[in-house]
């Protein structure tokens, strides 16, 4: 039974099917049951009761915060979750019988352990006292651990008191202050005792015996490290002197052969067939620039007292170049420099006779090198093409790398007569230059343009007098089976002596039609294939 009525919320009218049908849909029925909780203030200047501020109340506020109407919406909060916490409760621990505070009203123990030693009959609790009487039985940690290994682990994860109150086993001997003395006085500065005997160094140290240790010298800074050194050769009255931060180092540097970066000192003992002697440390503790400056000292003194320096230069290195290369003289430059008249030529093929001439000024004293200053002849574009015609290979147009890269910067290939000839390889002109060589590895040596085009569209399949070379290139010739194109219907179109030059004349994948010839997939292409054979 129906009854017609009216929603209370929006006005319409409705049917109702049953008593409880008071509103015509769910919006109105939520609608009434929030403005039902709120209760309307409208806009109100208060001042907080908390803060002190002055803030505007409008719309509606909950009826479960009207408590708080004296204060802002701020300080409302705040003490709408003070009230929400527990409090906190003071209790006394059922088992040790100490005061702890705790939120939870049901908790008897003040901690974990103190639960598992005095709870009741269960599993950790019953664990708890038998690790106890274990600790019991044994006299150091360490025996603890051997004997009862799951023991201790347990142990250490719960904390138990009488496992922190455990001896610690055997005790470590103090190392009196004599001992380290000895052993610092075994090295000569603090960071050779820091390296061998970090230990004893940190002890030293922690002590404060550092300061008294005054055996022990501190390095000098990194750019006071340089050392000047020579090495002296007595009989042959000839000394090398150099300069570095690593004497160590460069002394084994100087007594092996490192090939381009041999020491000019290496190849003087080789030479003489004499040992390189000790080295000899000049002066040390200075910076790079005045090592620098005491080395070309050194070298003007021995030069004065009539001694053969092995280096001649300011930095140590030999004449010509660095690492020690023959020395030369003024009169080797000179027949040198007559013999090959040109400039360019003597740079490039005497780089070491050069650096020596640039070093002492031979240059300036030399009149029979002649230089090419004349300004570049203009290149064109007709005079390129002209010299290019008159080459008679392309490698003697690549010597020429002027004219070879004007035509090619500028694409004028298409106009000499090695571009024409790009243009105009018929298969006959190939075929007919492919039959005065017998392999086909001379013909790609020989001429790689004709080469590349035969092999390219095919034609070096119909060439049987090309050999195309041994092993597995022989093998797969052998090995080659001729192929049938074929339409869908069957009919015979053409046949191939291979795989890879039905592939590339049809322009397919060999993997494919590999596939349709063991048929694995029934055409490729467009088309069926079968073997000839």
């Amino acid at each position: 039974m129906t009854k017609t009525r009216t929603c209370p919320v929006c006005g319409t009218e409705f049917e109702a099917y049953r008593r409880a049908h008071i509103y015509c849909s769910e919006s109105c029925r939520s609608r009434s049951m929030y403005s039902r909780r709120k209760v309307e203030v409208g806009k109100v200047k208060k001042i907080c009761a908390m803060c002190g501020k002055e803030s505007f109340i409008e719309g509606y506020h909950r009826s479960a915060h009207q408590k708080y109407h004296n204060y802002c919406q701020r300080c409302a909060s705040i003490l709408a979750h003070e009230t929400r916490k527990k409090p906190l409760q003071e209790r006394t621990c059922a088992g040790c019988g100490k005061a702890f505070i705790s939120k939870n009203p049901h908790t008897r123990f003040c901690s974990l352990q103190c639960a598992y030693k005095h709870r009741g009959d269960d599993y950790r609790s019953r664990r708890y006292r038998e690790v106890v009487e274990h600790i019991r039985l044994c006299t150091t940690k360490q025996e603890f651990r051997d004997k009862y290994p799951s023991d201790s682990i347990f142990a250490r994860k719960y904390k138990i008191e009488e496992y922190k109150k455990f001896p610690n086993g055997k005790r470590q001997k103090q190392i009196e202050d004599e001992t380290i003395i000895s052993e610092s006085k075994k090295y000569h500065t603090k960071k050779e005792y820091r390296n061998h005997s970090p230990n004893m160094y940190a002890i030293a140290n922690r002590r404060g015996l550092l300061p008294t240790f005054t055996w022990l010298v501190s390095e000098p800074p990194f750019h006071e490290r340089y050392v000047v050194y020579r090495y002296f050769f007595a009989a042959q009255e000839t000394v090398y002197v150099g300069l570095s931060c690593n004497p160590q180092k460069r002394d084994v540097q100087h007594r092996i052969s490192r090939g381009k970066k041999t020491s000019c000192v290496f190849k003087f003992a080789k030479r003489v067939g004499l040992e390189i002697p000790k080295m000899e440390i000049l002066e040390s503790g200075i910076s790079q620039s005045e090592a620098r400056s005491k080395e070309h000292e050194y070298v003007n003194k021995f030069k004065d007292i009539g001694y053969e320096v092995l280096n001649t230069g300011k930095t140590g290195a030999s004449i010509g170049s660095i690492g020690g290369m023959p020395k030369y003289t003024k009169k080797e430059f000179l027949e040198v420099a007559q013999e090959v008249g040109d400039f360019n030529k003597f740079v490039k093929n005497f780089k070491g006779l050069y650096i020596a001439a640039l070093q002492h000024g031979w240059l300036k004293e030399c009149n029979n090198l002649k230089r090419d200053r004349r300004a570049p002849k203009t290149i064109n574009a007709e005079y390129a093409i002209n010299e290019a015609n008159n080459k008679s290979s392309i490698e003697d147009l690549r010597n020429d790398s002027a004219i070879y890269n004007y035509i090619s910067t500028h694409k004028l290939w298409h106009r000499t007569k090695f571009g024409l000839l790009r243009q105009s390889l018929s298969k006959d002109f190939c075929i007919s230059v492919a039959r005065n060589f017998s392999s086909a590895s001379s013909l790609r040596k020989s001429n790689g343009t004709v080469y590349l085009k035969m092999q390219k569209n095919g034609w070096l399949d119909e060439c049987p007098w090309l050999v195309k070379g041994e092993g597995w290139r022989q093998a797969a010739a052998l090995k080659a089976r001729p192929v049938r194109q074929m339409t869908m219907n069957g009919k015979v179109l053409k046949t191939f002596p291979s795989i890879a030059v039905a592939a590339r004349t049809t322009n397919v994948s060999s993997g494919n039609l590999t596939s349709c010839l063991k048929g694995r997939i029934q055409s490729c292409g467009g088309f069926r294939w079968q073997y000839a054979d």
